[in-house]
C-alpha cells in the first residue's frame, strides 16, 4: 500500500521547519504570485468602481488612501474596534480581549507606551518613510542596544532568578574567551597560520579586544560597569569582580536569547527610526485620511463571487448586513 501525505498535512510540516509555506503554497498553486511591477493604474481609472478592503490595517487602510486618489470608491471592513492591525502602541485604558481569556486593561501612566507590534523602522523601508513624511509623522531615532539593560534567567545557576546587568555579560565573555586565544597565542599554538611579528600582533588586538591585563588575564574593568560610580576629585569609583566563566554559562546566559548577537546583522547595524509618541501614529495618520469609509466591528461572514462583482456579508452590533462591490 503506497504511503500519501494530503497537502494540508504537507503545508502543516513544512510551516513547522520555519517560514517554508508561503513558497511551498506557491507552488502548489494554492496562492497567486505578487506582481513584480507597478500596476498601470491613473488618475480617474476608478471613477465608478466600489472596492471592498477586508481589514483596517497598515496596508488595508494604505490601499483605501491610494485607490481613492484614482477616483475608486473603498469601504474598509475591520472586524475589531480599532484600525492599525499589528501596528498598536499599549496605553493606559487600553483594552484587549482573546477569545477563551478575560478581557485585560493596561494600567500605564500618562504618557507611557509599549508598541506592541512593530517597534522600529529599519533603514531600507523607504516605502514606510515615505508615508511618514507624506502623513506628517515625525520621526526619531530607535535605541536598538542598551548595554545597561537587565537579564534575568529562571533557572539553578549562581546568578539565575536576579538581575544581571547586559554588559557585565557580554564584556566578561569577551574577556574570558579573549584570554583563551591569547594563551594560546602566546604558547606558540597558532604559529602554522602566522609569523612571530603577526602573532604579536593578534595578541595586542586581543588584550584591547578583551579588557586584558599586561599577563593576559581578565580582570574587572571599567567596561561591565562599577559597583560604586566614580565622581568627582579622588572619587574613582569601584569596580565589580567578574562573574564566573562557569555561573555564566551554568545559569542559561549564554543561550541566544540572551546573548544579543542581533546587532550583528545586516538591518540592526545602521541606523533605525520609530514614530515619535508610538507606532500607532502611523495607523492614527492613515485612518484619519480613511475614516470616512472605515467601518470598526465589522466582522465578515461571507464573501461570495457574484456574475458581476463580489457581495459581502458583515455582522456588527447593529445586525447582520449585505455590501456589493466590483472587488474585494
Amino acid at each position: 500500500m503506497k504511503n500519501s501525505i494530503s497537502r494540508r498535512t504537507f503545508l502543516t510540516k513544512t510551516a513547522a521547519l520555519g517560514a517554508g509555506a508561503y513558497p511551498a503554497m506557491l507552488a502548489l498553486n494554492l496562492l497567486p504570485a505578487a506582481p513584480a511591477h507597478a500596476f498601470d493604474l491613473h488618475a480617474g481609472s476608478g471613477k465608478g468602481k466600489h472596492l471592498i478592503i477586508l481589514g483596517g490595517g497598515l496596508a488595508g487602510m494604505t490601499s483605501a488612501y491610494e485607490l481613492r486618489k484614482l477616483g475608486y470608491r473603498c469601504t474598509i471592513l475591520e472586524a475589531r474596534q480599532r484600525s492599525g492591525g499589528r501596528c498598536w502602541s499599549v496605553r493606559g485604558g487600553a483594552t484587549t480581549a482573546e477569545t477563551q481569556n478575560p478581557q485585560h486593561t493596561a494600567g500605564f501612566d500618562k504618557g507611557l507606551y509599549f508598541n506592541a507590534g512593530p517597534s522600529r523602522i529599519p533603514h531600507h523601508h523607504q516605502l514606510t518613510m515615505h508615508y511618514c513624511k507624506e502623513l506628517g509623522v515625525p520621526l526619531e531615532v530607535y535605541n536598538n542596544v542598551n548595554e545597561g539593560s537587565y537579564y534575568f534567567a529562571e533557572g539553578k545557576g549562581p546568578l539565575s532568578n536576579k538581575k544581571v546587568r547586559a554588559r557585565e555579560i557580554h564584556n566578561d565573555m569577551r574577556g574570558y574567551l579573549n584570554e583563551l586565544l591569547a594563551k594560546a597565542a602566546s604558547q606558540h599554538q597558532v604559529d602554522a597560520s602566522l609569523s612571530a611579528e603577526d602573532s604579536a600582533k593578534v595578541l595586542e588586538y586581543l588584550r584591547a579586544e578583551g579588557g586584558l591585563d599586561i599577563d593576559k588575564l581578565y580582570k574587572a574593568s571599567a567596561r561591565r560597569g562599577y559597583l560604586e560610580q566614580p565622581g568627582a576629585g579622588n572619587q574613582v569609583g569601584k569596580l565589580g569582580n567578574p562573574h564566573r566563566l562557569a555561573d555564566i554559562v551554568s545559569s542559561g546566559l549564554l543561550d541566544p536569547d540572551f546573548y544579543n548577537v542581533a546587532e550583528y546583522t545586516y538591518e540592526l547595524q545602521m541606523t533605525m527610526f520609530q514614530a515619535v509618541g508610538g507606532m500607532d501614529r502611523i495607523a492614527q495618520a492613515l485612518e484619519a485620511r480613511v475614516a470616512d469609509c472605515l467601518k470598526l466591528g465589522a466582522e465578515v461572514t461571507t464573501i461570495q463571487n457574484q456574475a458581476e462583482g463580489v457581495k459581502v456579508v458583515y455582522k456588527d452590533q447593529q445586525g447582520t448586513h449585505e455590501l456589493t462591490g466590483d472587488l474585494c
